[in-house]
């Protein structure tokens, strides 16, 4: 099929599957009361996931590739627990020579967690680091 005809009939069984959704009925006792096939009904349910599905696959696409073009700085930050004899921070293991300042730094503390960010993070890094916090 076409796919401006696709598109066209999915713009018309729109409605129709958007109704039966919010009539809180059954799909076989809606497509009965309101005579519409049953075969066609699932038809174009499936035809409007698959397009939908579709739609977001691409726009995923269209995000990592961009996403991708963004990042200068590795999406890897290591948290460790508060506790840990591990935790060191860059003063501690650096020799810092000549002029050099660290650049100034905050520690972002959730439950057993700290993250350590200086002003050289980005954005769009440090927000993904704080979703995965809040996930955990």
């Amino acid at each position: 099929m076409d796919s401006k005809v696709m598109e066209l009939r999915l713009k018309q069984w729109i409605p129709i599957l958007e109704e039966q959704a919010r009539s809180g009925l059954s799909k076989k006792d809606w497509c009965e009361l309101n005579g519409i096939k049953r075969s066609a009904f699932f038809k174009w349910q499936k035809e409007l996931r698959k397009t939908l599905l579709e739609k977001n696959k691409n726009m995923y696409q269209e995000q990592s590739s961009s996403e991708l073009a963004l990042h200068t700085a590795p999406d890897f930050v290591e948290i460790t627990p508060t506790g840990s004899s591990q935790q060191t921070s860059l003063n501690d293991c650096c020799v810092l020579s000549g002029d050099f300042t660290p650049a100034p730094s905050i520690s972002i503390r959730c439950g057993k967690f700290v993250v350590e960010v200086n002003t050289d993070v980005s954005e769009q890094l440090l927000s993904k680091v704080l979703k995965v916090m809040s996930d955990v």
